[in-house]
């Protein structure tokens, strides 16, 4: 019995991992990138520098996220992060799922779970509100950079207000 929970668990955890893949996904230009993953498309200028896309098959974890090119999406609640999400460059929250982030990503939407697995989705109209200032605890959390963005947004499954802070655009 406790061997076919354990399955269907993880079944169900790797579902987002079987739904159809963005042909790749953006990250900020790295000089060894091409040596730990698939580069598809190198050297793409953007405002903030350089960026490539590379092809992969979940998202790594926050610890490596800085160093592979990646961006976060942290959820807070009374002072301290709960949640952590390894995004794409460029990627903006629109809504959240339970252990589901729904972002900004090229046409569509992208659904990145809490585990890393990651698949397009219909695009989803921006659930969020923007906040006028961010918690002071945060600016840790993202390096003190001076460009962090915060949103309310309504978690429908759980029917609850979650929190959410990201690295604004920097331009």
């Amino acid at each position: 019995m406790l061997k076919n929970i354990f399955r269907i668990t993880l079944f169900i955890i790797s579902l987002p991992a079987l739904a159809e893949k963005p042909e790749g996904v953006w990250a900020w230009q790295e000089d060894d990138i091409a040596e730990q993953i698939l580069v598809l498309e190198k050297g793409r200028d953007h405002p903030c520098g350089q960026t490539h896309k590379i092809a992969i098959e979940k998202m790594p974890d926050v610890s490596n996220a800085k160093s592979m090119g990646f961006e976060k999406v942290a959820e807070y609640s009374r002072n301290k992060v709960i949640n952590r999400w390894v995004v794409p460059v460029d990627s903006t929250p629109l809504s959240i799922d339970d252990e589901n982030l729904i972002l900004t990503h090229s046409y569509d939407s992208l659904l990145i779970n809490i585990h890393g697995f990651f698949s397009i989705v219909n695009k989803k109209d921006d659930e969020t509100t923007l906040l006028d200032r961010c918690p002071r605890f945060l600016d840790k959390e993202f390096n003190h950079y001076d460009k962090i963005r915060c949103v309310k947004l309504l978690d429908k499954r759980a029917n609850k207000t979650r929190y959410l802070a990201y690295r604004g655009s920097c331009i």
